[in-house]
């Protein structure tokens, strides 16, 4: 009982780790291989083999779209996006290609997807798409620390639990 509780522990502690779609931003439908939860892609890949998933996006706007990490297994699975910017609605396929080489298994990806603002500033073109917010680095921070708490919370509980178990 006390394994999973630790299991749990640091099960919570990676999850705080995942990076989500800005909010305003709605998934419509997930179809084709694999599996998703939250922006996280998994797929059961064999050498050669080609698989693909498609998202449909909506609230309307434009947005770039990223992948990581985009290739694994020393480069011989690779994860490539059929566009890196789009105005929605819209749908964006995610493939993973196989070479001869990779081996059999369960590979996963991140998709990021930032909503980017129609307001030009001043100065720029009409039309022309503002650079991209930067990131709140004190949320980032913040969400590596509580991270790390669950993680070392749930070692220290493993540890009192092995010493207990030693005393008996």
């Amino acid at each position: 009982m006390r394994k999973v509780a630790v299991a749990v522990a640091v099960a919570i502690g990676l999850l705080s780790f995942t990076v989500s779609a800005d909010s305003g931003l709605d998934i419509v439908s997930k179809t084709g291989d694999g599996t998703w939860t939250d922006n996280t892609w998994q797929v059961q890949m064999f050498p050669g083999e080609e698989k693909a998933t498609t998202l449909k996006l909506c609230n309307g706007g434009k947005a770039a779209v990223a992948v990581f990490p985009s290739s694994l297994d020393n480069g011989n699975l690779t994860f490539e996006l059929d566009k890196s910017s789009l105005t929605m609605p819209a749908d964006v396929t995610l493939s993973a290609r196989a070479s001869s080489g990779t081996a059999p298994g369960v590979y996963s990806t991140e998709l990021e997807i930032k909503l980017q603002e129609e307001v030009s500033p001043q100065g720029a073109p009409p039309g022309e798409i503002p650079p991209a917010e930067p990131t709140n680095w004190l949320l980032i921070i913040g969400g590596i620390l509580a991270g790390m708490v669950v993680m070392v919370s749930g070692f220290l509980f493993f540890l009192s639990w092995k010493s207990g178990k030693e005393e008996l």
